[in-house]
């Protein structure tokens, strides 16, 4: 059974009315020289469904079936190899990839076991919690109202939130008792500050950083996200109260900042985050498989969180977080690690970036956001490493391609913009280039694979 957008049956509605018109014209005229009243009303019913085909044709509907279906190309069975490598090698139990290319998907696959003791493989409409890819979507909305002038990027957040009036930064800490000293902050935390991660609001034992670990936990500061009751606004409160890593504008300090956006356009626009982003984003560009909390008819979709125990491939357990998250809780809205999602639901955010805020020829964010995303300075920088207002940056030339229908240090064609989440999923996004590309997995205290997302990028820009 075919389902049509509702885009798609508006203009077919429009189209029929007009051609109705013309049909109900031609048979009048037609009756008059006594046409056979059968073989008219053929060619009526048939002019008629070759409009509505064609009309749906262009407007790519799909029968919503299949709208997980395997996508591949052969192009790409170079990633294949590269995948099935990583999984044979006991690298990775396996993963859901999305890619593509001039706003077409040409892969869309999914690899290996979800879980591996009971023998379930991955499917493409798997939902993955994304953690950190949370916070492209979080900052592109707060940029949003940055062009619409509710805030300014170098406007300090005491303006908006009182309990930034006194803040304060580590000076000395016990590691004995967590006890510490401060000193007073010297600068005022802006937008730009927190958008950047170099307000000083990093975080603790989701970066492996023992001092604020231990100051953190000590205070029960929720620093990813959470299944308890707890708004995000009581949070930050708490989070203002301790310490900053360092003076503001002077670091860069990875973490909860985007929390502290999160909660700036909760004030701004007067709703919750899930309520902003669902009516500004995801209800707009049809992203149905995204949430903050899923629903329980579609909890069973959500893939486990996996663990390399001994050369096996076990489910996590864990005592930071509660593994059960987002089928448990309804409150905590975390801008920052919060929403999870399939792979074509973040494709269609990033085929919305790619095409400069349009999706499907309407408007979901205003032009001049993408004159903003590539500000991004030596302070949160590092070696083969930058970080803009929305996410990471990187160089094309830093990869190895050798591929002359990609364009690489030319006419300003030489970055694209890319994160990784909490449980190892990626994405990468090309504008220059009209490449996108979404890897899920659900990882945890898994050794690193520094240069997978390297190398996966390689394999796909030198077969397309």
């Amino acid at each position: 059974m075919i389902t049509f957008s509702v885009f798609c049956i508006r203009k077919i509605s429009i189209r029929i009315n007009i051609v109705l018109i013309r049909l109900i014209e031609l048979y009048i005229g037609c009756m008059t020289l006594k046409f056979n009243k059968l073989i008219l009303l053929f060619y009526i019913l048939s002019f008629i469904l070759l409009i509505v085909c064609t009309n749906c044709n262009k407007l790519n509907y799909v029968k919503s079936k299949d709208k997980f279906e395997e996508v591949h190309s052969s192009k790409l069975s170079k990633l294949d190899e590269f995948i099935n490598h990583k999984i044979s090698n006991n690298l990775i139990p396996g993963s859901v990839i999305l890619v593509s290319s001039n706003n077409k998907i040409i892969h869309h696959k999914s690899y290996g076991y979800k879980n591996l003791k009971k023998k379930i493989k991955f499917k493409n409409d798997d939902i993955f919690r994304i953690a950190s890819m949370t916070k492209i979507i979080t900052s592109i909305a707060i940029l949003e109202m940055v062009v619409n002038e509710k805030i300014n990027l170098n406007e300090p957040i005491l303006n908006f939130i009182p309990e930034f009036k006194s803040l304060d930064v580590l000076d000395t800490f016990n590691p004995k008792d967590t006890t510490y000293t401060t000193i007073p902050a010297q600068k005022k935390v802006t937008l730009k500050h927190l958008l950047k991660h170099t307000a000083g609001f990093g975080y603790g034992k989701a970066d492996n950083h023992s001092v604020f670990s231990a100051i953190y936990q000590k205070n029960k500061i929720v620093e990813l996200f959470s299944s308890a009751d707890i708004l995000l606004g009581d949070n930050l409160k708490k989070i203002l109260s301790l310490p900053l890593h360092h003076e503001p504008g002077e670091g860069f300090s990875y973490g909860m900042s985007t929390e502290i956006i999160a909660y700036l356009i909760e004030i701004l626009s007067g709703k919750n985050l899930n309520d902003y982003l669902n009516e500004k984003i995801f209800t707009p560009i049809g992203m149905n498989d995204t949430y903050f909390y899923l629903p329980k008819t579609k909890s069973d979709r959500l893939v486990p969180v996996q663990t390399n125990l001994d050369g096996f491939w076990k489910i996590y357990e864990s005592d930071f977080f509660d593994i059960n998250y987002p089928i448990n809780g309804s409150t905590f809205f975390s801008g920052g690690a919060g929403l999870s999602t399939t792979a074509l639901d973040f494709y269609k955010f990033l085929n919305m970036l790619m095409n400069n805020g349009i999706y499907e020829s309407e408007r979901i964010v205003d032009e001049k956001v993408f004159e903003l995303i590539y500000n991004y300075d030596e302070l949160n920088s590092k070696k083969g490493f930058k970080y803009g207002l929305i996410s990471g940056i990187e160089e094309l030339k830093y990869f190895e391609i050798d591929n002359p229908n990609v364009k690489v240090d030319k006419n300003n064609c030489n970055l694209l913009l890319y994160w990784t989440g909490y449980f190892d999923t990626q994405f990468v996004y090309d504008p220059c280039n009209k490449i996108s590309i979404v890897v899920l997995k659900q990882l945890q205290d898994n050794e690193y694979d520094e240069l997978f997302l390297k190398e996966l990028i390689e394999v796909v820009y030198n077969n397309l």
